[in-house]
């Protein structure tokens, strides 16, 4: 599946670019769409199995507290799997002439996804911590920066 996000993806992307293609942006990025809509099931159904088994077995406490951990790992993994594929869908909106929402609107799933995934930075050395949330900002910012270029919001030069 990786595979082939890494090499049909910015193919499809390069050619729809060039106007090579027709294509709507939805299609250029079904690579991406593909596996997303693969996991909505196993986001779905795993916790319920999860839970069927946990209330089979209430009186055994380390079972009940992995399908504890084991469920909300379910519903974490939905919410970043749910905001990839908010962005991607309001961004390729935006790419076929859609009006409703600005670029950097469409990026607000992503923007989301950051400051979750900061979280995992709890109980890191400081070291650790830092670098991580320096390296996060820069992506941020720029993600702001090409957003407000491609909105015309502000007059930014690329150089």
């Amino acid at each position: 599946v990786m595979l082939l996000e890494c090499t049909i993806l910015p193919l499809l992307a390069a050619l729809q670019l060039d106007q090579v293609l027709g294509w709507s942006w939805f299609g250029v990025t079904t690579p991406l769409w593909i596996p997303l809509g693969l996991s909505v099931p196993v986001f779905l159904l795993s916790p319920m199995a999860i839970w069927k088994q946990y209330t089979q077995r209430q009186e055994d406490q380390a079972l009940a507290m992995q399908a504890r951990a084991s469920c909300v790992g379910c519903v974490v993994a939905g919410i970043l799997v749910g905001c990839i594929a908010g962005t991607v869908w309001m961004l390729c909106d935006k790419a076929d002439g859609g009006t409703g929402f600005t670029y950097f609107q469409g990026l607000i799933p992503v923007l989301v996804l950051e400051g979750l995934l900061t979280l995992g930075f709890m109980g890191m050395p400081r070291q650790l911590i830092l670098e991580g949330v320096v390296w996060k900002g820069l992506r941020v910012a720029t993600l702001v920066m090409i957003a407000y270029k491609l909105d015309g919001t502000y007059d930014l030069t690329w150089s």
